[in-house]
């Protein structure tokens, strides 16, 4: 894994240590806990997870991370189901058919309150049959393009829900089983979090990668560097090889008191080698905190938000490696370690700035490359049709409006959609509306919610704008007389307006005060010139109401003062 892609952990990496955190608070405390339903993971699952949600969110210190906890989707509905709701949630993973990427995956979601079925089947899968299987009964999409949902309810504060052919089957298999795998009495009851890991399913994984880097090397059409690659890959996987050949399952078992502490059971195989898979735990130990001192060092050098929080996870790792300590008996191996919950706590405190300031700088770079795509959009469109679109296209029957945001889908990669919408019908005809949820995300803006069908970006309509009128007929740049970097294109506003709506921004030079822009940020917004650029506005340069002017009418000939 090369240094970027561990950055790219990052938040994940610090949003689980923020979770263990929050579950050693003191409100958690006074909360009784139960065990994890991992009677519901299938037998022949890869790997299983599960954490508590409802005392995560309920957390004070979770308000100060709660823009972070936001961006990585941890304050959002599950399913249907309020996430302060959600006492428990599990999620399983079994990979199927390696050869033919066949898999199943299930979430289990147990509740304070009785779970209202009708209506999260309403919202899962309106369209869906009844299905019986092992005496339980559980429904099934009948509507879906890829692999299908299937939603069980077990008991009144249980819900089940799948995805994979057969893959509430297996759910179901699993919970009727008449012996329990051993691996499951390895929970523990309390656990903050837990992990599971089907070990022995590893073999296969691992004999699966190397077949297909082989099947690549050379004298099959490829360069030789690919057969370099599994060169320098098989003795890595060497190197651990005990760990995979030797191992049956491990269980994690995360403690959050006044120290997170890990509890990890290995059950070797039958016929395993305990004492390989114990001195090979012993050398990664020794591996891993020469990595993390090496990374450590080399990312201090750096002065930047990523690199302070991949320093911090380093060091936090690095401590909970140095705390480890391995023990084995007959065919079981006892991992545990510890690190005070106090330093995991000052760290992410610390964090917690940098890590919203680089989320913030990454969602504006995200914003700023939207506006980008639609500006080169337009200029495609220009090349082809020897002007910009005018903000309302009129349909084929003469009459229909339609919003320049659909009449450049072919220029965004979207022409499939763009076939798709009826030209002669209202942008919320009963056709048109079912391709509001296939909005083009260049649409919407990275501050707005995931599933949203409102655009962000906005044409500045009017007689002197560089977009014209409304009922014009679009503008060339050649009328862009003030010139295309002096002239504001497109900005973004919050306002719900869906995105195939023919609805964008009146601009009246005579009006008394501009028209409302931004609202996404505090200290300004993003305008996209007829070059390409794209500014930041601040709050003191929108101010100066003239200068703005200024950039949004394309032929005034007066003189502009720089933009800072």
């Amino acid at each position: 894994m090369g240094r970027n892609t561990l950055r790219q952990t990052i938040t994940v990496s610090v949003l689980g240590c923020l979770a263990l955190k929050l579950l050693a608070s003191g409100v958690l405390a006074q909360e009784s806990k139960s065990a994890f339903p991992v009677r519901y993971v299938p037998k022949h699952a890869l790997f299983a997870i599960g954490i508590r949600p409802a005392q995560l969110i309920a957390a004070e210190p979770l308000q100060g991370m709660k823009p972070l906890a936001e961006h990585a989707g941890l304050l959002r509905p599950l399913h249907g189901v309020p996430i302060e709701d959600v006492e428990r949630l599990m999620m399983t993973f079994s990979l199927i058919d390696p050869t033919q990427g066949r898999y199943q995956s299930a979430i289990v979601l147990q509740t304070k309150e009785p779970i209202d079925s009708e209506s999260i089947i309403q919202t899962v899968m309106p369209h869906s049959r009844l299905v019986l299987y092992g005496g339980q009964k559980y429904r099934k999409d009948t509507d879906a393009q890829f692999q299908a949902l299937s939603v069980w309810f077990p008991d009144a504060n249980t819900y089940v829900i799948t995805q994979g052919d057969g893959g509430m089957e297996a759910v179901i298999d699993a919970v009727d089983l008449k012996f329990s795998p051993t691996w499951r009495a390895h929970v523990k009851p309390d656990a903050s979090a837990f992990a599971y890991e089907n070990a022995a399913r590893a073999e296969e994984l691992i004999e699966m990668g190397v077949n297909m880097l082989r099947s690549v090397g050379p004298g099959r059409g490829r360069p030789f560097s690919v057969s370099l690659d599994l060169g320098m890959i098989l003795p890595l996987v060497g190197m651990i090889a005990p760990l995979w050949q030797d191992l049956d399952t491990i269980v994690w078992n995360f403690t959050a008191s006044d120290a997170l502490e890990l509890d990890a059971i290995a059950s070797v195989e039958e016929n395993g080698s305990v004492e390989e898979v114990e001195e090979t735990l012993h050398a990664m130990r020794v591996l891993k905190r020469n990595a993390f001192g090496f990374m450590t060092e080399q990312d201090q050098q750096l002065d930047n938000a990523e690199s302070k929080a991949f320093t911090a996870i380093l060091q936090i790792s690095d401590e909970l490696v140095r705390t480890t300590e391995i023990t084995r008996d007959d065919h079981t191996i006892r991992i545990t370690a510890s690190v005070p919950m106090k330093k995991i706590n000052e760290t992410l405190a610390a964090l917690a700035p940098s890590l919203i300031e680089a989320r913030n700088r990454q969602r504006r770079l995200q914003c700023k490359s939207s506006l980008k795509q639609l500006a080169i959009a337009m200029h495609n469109y220009h090349d082809t049709h020897k002007q910009f679109p005018p903000p309302v296209i009129i349909g084929p029957d003469g009459k229909t409006p339609v919003s320049w945001r659909v009449a450049i889908l072919p220029f965004l990669d979207a022409n499939e959609l763009h076939k798709q919408y009826h030209f002669d019908e209202p942008w919320d005809s009963e056709h048109n509306k079912k391709l509001l949820d296939q909005m083009p995300p260049v649409f919407r803006h990275p501050e707005d919610e995931p599933d949203s069908t409102n655009t962000s970006y906005f044409a500045i309509v009017g007689e002197k704008t560089a977009w014209g009128p409304k009922d014009g007929d679009g503008v060339r740049l050649r009328d862009i007389i003030d010139g295309s970097s002096n002239t504001i294109m497109l900005v973004e506003a919050k306002k719900k307006v869906p995105w195939t709506k023919p609805d964008d921004i009146a601009y009246d030079p005579e009006a008394k005060g501009l028209p409302k822009f931004g609202g996404w940020y505090d200290d300004g917004y993003h305008a996209c010139f007829c070059d390409g650029a794209v500014r930041f506005i601040s709050n003191a340069v929108a101010a100066n109401e003239e200068q703005i002017r200024l950039r949004i009418e394309r032929n005034d000939g007066r003189a502009m003062q720089p933009l800072p």
